[in-house]
């Protein structure tokens, strides 16, 4: 079963989420270690009107618990979506820049991941297949980036039709921008 987040799935996701996007998380919360960022993550995720907000995020659920997750949101959001990281930064005394991972016109797929249990069941997939469906509801084409190292992904990606459109750089990292038109 695919349904929308709640604050309460915090505990659940903080971790993955971290384990996920790795040195963008440090980034975003000015952390130095993944199990410093977790609990600041955690703190967000419960939180409205931010990138890895509850609000953004869809869970998969295997009997009754969650499995994985998938945030996305309008590309058009992003720099408002990162505004309470940056203020984060700024009073962390940190450089408050965010690099842009999307931009208007674009659904874009955040982070998404299933816990290790989990993996090769299709829950990925179905995720992803929910946020499509949010992105024909706006009219809009799915995007995301994928590390070109991380073949796993990659593969699961080109499968469900996505193809390359770009390189980016995020946190000092080359990412491939991957683009799903409707």
């Amino acid at each position: 079963m695919i349904r929308p987040a709640t604050p309460t799935d915090a505990f659940f996701a903080a971790p993955l989420i971290q384990e996920t996007i790795g040195d963008i998380g440090l980034a975003l919360t000015g952390a130095r270690r993944n199990e410093e960022a977790e609990p600041i993550i955690a703190a967000f995720f419960r939180q409205p009107a931010n990138r890895l907000s509850f609000e953004n995020t869809f869970v998969a659920e295997l009997g009754g618990r969650p499995a994985g997750l998938l945030i996305a949101y309008d590309g058009a959001r992003a720099h408002d979506l990162d505004a309470p990281f940056r203020e984060r930064l700024r009073t962390l005394g940190l450089r408050n820049h965010i690099d842009s991972e999307t931009s208007a016109g674009e659904f874009y797929l955040d982070t998404i991941v299933v816990q290790a249990a989990h993996r090769g069941r299709g829950l990925a997939k179905r995720l992803i297949l929910a946020a499509e469906e949010e992105a024909r509801t706006l009219g809009l084409p799915t995007a995301l980036l994928v590390s070109p190292s991380n073949t796993v992904a990659w593969n699961l990606y080109r499968s469900v039709g996505y193809e390359e459109d770009a390189r980016v750089t995020v946190a000092g990292h080359a990412y491939a921008h991957l683009v799903k038109r409707p």
